[in-house]
Order: structure tokens, then sequence, then C-alpha cells
């Protein structure tokens, strides 16, 4: 497992060019850099979302159910 330090966050991975801090891409040769913990924030606010929608629909069903079988009886 490699470690990144201070100093390897400020240049690129691919070719080692120098990186100002707060840009995405590199000047040299264009490689897409990312703030990894806003990657992994919006990851977790997308599986959250998700989970959500699950529990909503999973209620849904369930109460769809409760009265399709009602009215049947």
């Amino acid at each position: 497992m490699t470690h990144q330090t201070k100093d390897s966050a400020k240049h690129c991975l691919v070719c080692n060019a120098p990186l100002a801090e707060g840009v995405r891409f590199c000047a040299a040769c264009g490689m897409h850099h990312f703030d990894r913990n806003a990657a992994k924030i919006a990851a977790a606010q997308r599986d959250m979302d998700r989970a959500a929608k699950q529990q909503r629909m999973a209620a849904w069903k369930y109460w769809w159910r409760f009265f399709m079988t009602g009215l049947r009886r």
C-alpha cells in the first residue's frame, strides 16, 4: 500500500509535473486530479440517497399490498 505525502499530492501522478493548489487537471499532460475527500463524501451521499429511496419503496409496497388485499375481502 502506498501512502501519499504532502509533497507527492502537489505533483501529477502521471507526469510528475508540479500542480497548483486546487487544480483539477494537470497543465502538462491533462490528467484529471480530484479531491479524494470530496469524492468519498459524494459517494457516501449517493449511498445514503439510494438507501432512503429503497426504504421509501419498501414502505410504499407494504402499504399498497395492505390496501389491495384489504379491498379484495
